[in-house]
């Protein structure tokens, strides 16, 4: 299937073979396309048959605005080595075994008049698999809510973003979010019906002072979650400033900026509208707007001292529910190693309980042999023992009464 987050992705470039020579044939990659592609993204690149089967549409391969930011090598990249090589979901198969890069790239040359065909091309009826990118302009966000936890849970802070996109009809489709050069993203995906937070998939498109978040939603609720270190030094005072720039009209904004535990002189510039406490003694300094039009930036600068460097609270550990259980034939082994061991446990038990009773009874007496002067005059004075069992033996003994064993000439 050569299709899902499809060969249009902004990718991370990668070392790939030169471009051709010469540019790949379009009449070519036509073939490859009708043969690999159609099933998903459709004869004209806005989505086929197969696009409602998958969690997230197919790229509209027919939206030149898009198409026009993607390099070839990109675009060669993706179609070569899949979702998996590029990040992104395993429904985009490889297509490196089984096409010549020269087949690739006349796979790219075709897709690349996708758009071209596209803006002369009435747009067919509307329909939730031709729906994905083609509303992307006119996206807005109902609410959006930043938190900014400096130390929380880490020496670094943590950025979470929570939100929820319109019109609903837009989706499946693809948001870009602005997030911090050199951040570790923790998470990133939708928010379901039940409030669960779902990992979809997603990249980093790098930029000169920030980078951008490229996230597929299936459903206009989403969340994304990051560390990001903006500290010189990791005790005294410390300081920070974060520019958030809204990508969309947003309706309402809500920030809350958490003051470390064990932090003092926090202050907020602007001041907080409204200040709050948890029952743990974190303290929140909350902000909200209004009607936000795309690329308004709202600034927060952070300052407070700190002596400690340990962060206000642990990180979690995975509750118990998190074990993977066992499988049946897990089951199956523990239950022999289990019973192996009872058995293992039971057998010595019996052997030493047997062997402290034996020792504790009565030993009958010897018959006295022919010969058993000459035995006793062999035994040692006092108390002797049978160098074979142990058992403790009498002067008059010619056999041990444990083992048998022979005392005559011992």
């Amino acid at each position: 299937m050569f299709g899902y987050l499809c060969i249009v992705v902004f990718v991370t470039l990668q070392t790939v073979s030169a471009a051709p020579a010469e540019p790949g044939e379009v009449a070519a990659g036509k073939r490859i396309y009708e043969r690999l592609c159609v099933g998903c993204h459709g004869q004209d690149g806005r989505g086929g048959s197969m696009a409602r089967m998958l969690a997230v549409a197919p790229r509209n391969l027919a939206d030149s605005a898009y198409m026009q930011g993607r390099q070839v090598a990109q675009l060669f990249h993706v179609i070569k080595d899949g979702g998996a090589g590029s990040g992104l979901s395993t429904a985009m198969p490889a297509f490196g075994s089984q096409l010549t890069e020269q087949e690739i790239w006349d796979t790219v040359a075709y897709v690349r008049t996708l758009a071209t065909v596209g803006d002369r091309t009435a747009d067919p009826a509307p329909t939730e698999a031709t729906t994905a990118g083609a509303k992307t302009t006119s996206l807005r966000m109902v609410s959006l809510r930043l938190s900014l936890w400096p130390e929380y849970d880490d020496p670094r802070v943590l950025v979470m973003v929570r939100g929820e996109m319109m019109p609903a009809n837009a989706f499946p489709t693809y948001i870009t979010l602005p997030i911090p050069k050199q951040a570790e993203l923790i998470g990133a995906g939708l928010i379901s019906a039940q409030n669960e937070l779902l990992l979809h998939p997603h990249q980093v498109l790098p930029g000169e002072t920030k980078d951008m978040l490229e996230l597929n939603l299936p459903a206009p609720r989403f969340f994304v979650e990051l560390y990001y270190d903006p500290f010189a030094t990791r005790r005294g005072e410390k300081r920070f400033t974060f520019d958030f720039s809204v990508p969309y009209p947003v309706e309402q904004l809500d920030v809350d900026i958490q003051k470390p535990y064990e932090a003092s002189n926090f202050v907020t510039e602007p001041a907080a509208m409204k200040r709050d406490a948890d029952d743990r003694g974190g303290m929140y300094h909350r902000f909200s707007y209004r009607d936000l039009q795309a690329g308004e930036t709202k600034s927060f600068t952070v300052s407070y001292s700190k002596t400690s460097d340990q962060p206000s609270v642990p990180k979690s550990q995975p509750p118990a529910s998190a074990v993977a259980p066992l499988s049946p034939m897990n089951k199956t082994l523990v239950a022999f190693e289990l019973l192996a061991g009872v058995t293992v446990l039971y057998a010595g038990g019996m052997f030493f309980w047997k062997g402290y009773w034996r020792r504790r009874e009565p030993v009958p007496s010897a018959p006295h042999l022919a010969n058993a002067a000459s035995a006793v005059s062999v035994l040692s004075p006092g108390p002797n023992f049978c160098i074979t069992c142990g058992r403790k033996l009498q002067p008059e003994y010619a056999f041990c009464p444990g083992c048998g064993r022979s005392l005559l000439g011992a």
